[in-house]
């Protein structure tokens, strides 16, 4: 097989610390019947003091053309950046054309059939755009002119493409703003950078910008943490300079981070925007593994966006490309997970969604340290194969893998096994649970739909699922079929019948299904992670803060009792009822920067039109006795939730009457202490209220929380 005839062939580059040439690795998810052969080559070291050199998130250094697969990549000599080709014996060949002398230079590519465009930019230097023609009888590359300089030095990431006029555009951030700059004809003058006219192209030291061409505009996309949301800007072609629109993509606390990579991809009635992103959710302690980490963000041809999910913070991916194969209408999600290694994922382009997991790995290094993937900016087809560069830390060794990429639409027509069985169980919650096995397919399953009594209820891309739905006192039968990545459906798996109790068993009335906790740095804010909860749960936040600032709550929680003991601290305790989409963090802010600890409860079997029965509270001088008033039960199975605060980080001992004790305290520097700790107890009247004890005397403020239970049946 050779690199230019490499029909079907996914030919993956990587930069990375792994010994030994030749090496095969496999590659597949256990719902693949036969996974695919990865194919690894070591190639040289690149020279000392180069460092990343397949950065940055947002660029392409690579392209097809002539048969051939192209690079740009440092040389082990003096680390300029030259143009490589990967030769039929799998080895990058230098082609000794220099695009880059800076060392550490960083470029983003664009072929456009006859000429080839790189926009370069080093940390401080200048950003440059060198043009290069193509002798294909010659097999070689040649600049035309000098480098044009486009702007100073300091900015971020630069992209570059062309609008349907033949102009060139690039964008970079550069001093806090959203920078974007054109030819004015052909490609050669440019036109002098300026900031595009929306409403807010302000952002932080941290965001990148990326650009993209599409159906006679550009749409030049930046992440913006300050704003918590991904900015999408929209310039006709035909239209002025200062005429653009502007569109959020995606919105939401700590859900931004400086990870993108745009694609576009046909439809038909015009081009969809594809944008590959990262949260920063991995970034906070106690947020759960299930949280969103990546996404692919869906710009439809009427400007409607929306979010697939495409990967976890357990999932652990880093720097996610997205690579359209047109051949066979197929998405590619490609990341780096754990530093381990670089996985990938695929979707029908028609219908996008990702399994769950890591992905199927192309390539896993024992020494870790994967990092800055990049790939084509063009789609690829079966025909070409795809490229992808990584960087793998201090080895400086260049490798590449090669696996065999069917064309799916044109050769599968299998449709998946159907699951083997579906197991059923009942919970006393009158939800039944289903799981059964992986199914298997000749390429990939994609996903599994589930039927409720011959009706379609949901779709998911695990093996299992929850009705939360089902009722009280009925009986129903499940079926479930897997559908692969071309959209071929399986028969579908039946259950047995399934009946739910006649009524909800709540047990004790209510119970705690989860908790979370959080502290600040001193700041005016607090992140506070969702505690884990299902829709119709009752959230309880307290927030316990050093001082007596105000606190604004996220939106949707209602103060349901404040506290204060002095100016030594506050307590601020909040409900909501739990939606069923949770935000994995909330974020509060204060009126003055100061420490904070918070207590997050969820609790089940509540009575969410009237969850709150009473709330009370009382400050205590400086004791180790954090004592409450009194409140009166109106049912036997009502909860008493009692929250403490203390003006000092000490260990707290819950009255004797509680369980579930739960403790967090903070101090974020000096005379800036404060602890928060909760418990709880069900059926006992609280006619002189309760105490608990802090381990030193220090201010304190108790409160106490009665819930109502919800009705025995539904």
């Amino acid at each position: 097989m050779t690199a230019r005839r490499c029909a079907r062939l996914l030919a993956v580059a990587v930069l990375a610390a792994f010994a030994g040439p030749g090496l095969h690795l496999a590659g597949g998810a256990a719902v693949q019947a036969e996974p695919p052969t990865v194919l690894s080559y070591r190639g040289f070291q690149f020279a000392e003091g180069v460092t990343s050199p397949t950065a940055d998130k947002p660029q392409s250094k690579l392209w097809f053309a002539d048969g051939s697969w192209w690079g740009l990549l440092a040389t082990a000599e003096d680390g300029n950046v030259n143009i490589f080709e990967l030769s039929d014996n799998h080895t990058w060949t230098d082609t000794s054309t220099v695009v880059d002398d800076r060392i550490n230079s960083t470029a983003d590519v664009l072929w456009d059939g006859s000429r080839l465009y790189v926009a370069s930019r080093t940390a401080d230097g200048d950003l440059l755009v060198s043009r290069f023609d193509y002798d294909d009888e010659e097999r070689s590359w040649s600049r035309l002119g000098t480098p044009a300089t486009v702007a100073g030095g300091g900015m971020a990431s630069v992209t570059i493409d062309k609008d349907s006029r033949g102009r060139l555009w690039l964008t970079y951030v550069q001093e806090g703003q959203v920078r974007v700059a054109h030819t004015n004809s052909g490609d050669r003058a440019w036109s002098t950078p300026f900031v595009p006219p929306v409403s807010d192209p302000f952002v932080t030291r941290d965001d990148i910008s990326a650009l993209v061409s599409f159906d006679g505009k550009i749409g030049v996309m930046w992440s913006d943490q300050a704003s918590d949301q991904f900015t999408f800007a929209v310039h006709d072609d035909r239209a002025a300079d200062s005429v653009w629109s502007q569109e959020v993509a995606s919105r939401g606390y700590l859900e931004i981070d400086d990870h993108l990579h745009l694609q576009t991809a046909p439809s038909s009635n015009g081009a969809r925007v594809l944008t590959a992103v990262k949260t920063s959710l991995d970034n906070i302690s106690g947020v759960p593994g299930s949280a969103e980490q990546i996404a692919v963000l869906v710009r439809s041809p009427n400007g409607k966006w929306k979010t697939v999910p495409a990967g976890t913070v357990a999932d652990g991916h880093n720097r996610p490309l997205l690579l359209v194969d047109s051949s066979s209408e197929q998405l590619y999600l490609i990341a780096t997970a754990h530093g381990q290694g670089i996985y990938y994922k695929r979707s029908p382009l028609d219908d996008i969604a990702f399994p769950g997991g890591e992905g199927e790995p192309l390539l896993t290094i024992g020494s870790g340290g994967v990092s800055d993937p990049t790939t084509s900016k063009a789609a690829v087809t079966s025909e070409s194969g795809l490229v992808v560069l990584a960087n793998a830390g201090g080895s400086r060794t260049y490798f590449h893998a090669e696996i065999d990429l069917p064309d799916v639409t044109a050769d599968d027509t299998e449709a998946p096994d159907a699951p083997a069985d579906v197991f059923t169980s009942v919970t006393a919650g009158c939800q039944v649970d289903l799981m059964w096995p992986p199914a298997r397919d000749n390429v990939e399953v994609l996903r599994y739909t589930i039927e409720r009594d011959g009706e379609e209820l949901a779709s998911t891309t695990d093996t299992g699922y929850t009705d939360l739905s089902a009722g009280c006192a009925s009986t129903q039968k499940y079926a479930v079929a897997a559908v692969d990545t071309t959209g071929n459906v399986s028969r579908l798996t039946e259950s047995a019948p399934v009946t739910t109790p006649d009524s909800m068993h709540r047990g004790s009335g209510i119970w705690l299904t989860g908790n979370s906790t959080a502290t600040n740095d001193g700041g005016r804010t607090l992140t506070l992670p969702a505690p884990p909860s299902e829709r119709g749960d009752l959230l309880i936040a307290t927030i316990d803060a050093v001082g007596v600032p105000t606190v604004e709550a996220p939106a949707g929680w209602d103060l349901v009792r404040r506290d204060a003991e002095g100016n030594s601290l506050v307590k601020l305790t909040y409900t909501r009822v739990a939606t069923g989409t949770e935000p994995s963090v909330t974020r509060w802010r204060l009126s003055e920067e100061t420490s904070v600890a918070a207590v997050a409860l969820s609790y089940r079997g509540v009575d969410t039109d009237d969850a709150v029965v009473e709330a009370v509270g009382q400050g205590n001088s400086s004791s180790t006795s954090v004592d409450t008033p009194s409140v009166v039960l109106p049912d036997d199975d009502a909860m008493v939730v009692g929250l403490f605060g203390v003006a000092g980080l000490v260990s707290v001992t819950p009255p004797p009457e509680m369980v579930g004790h739960l403790t967090q305290g903070n101090s974020a520097g000096a005379r800036q202490r404060i602890t928060s700790s909760t418990a709880e107890m069900s059926g006992v009247e609280v006619a002189s209220g309760v105490t608990a004890t802090a381990s030193v005397a220090w201010p304190s403020i108790g409160q106490l929380l009665v819930l109502r239970p919800a009705s025995s049946t539904q």
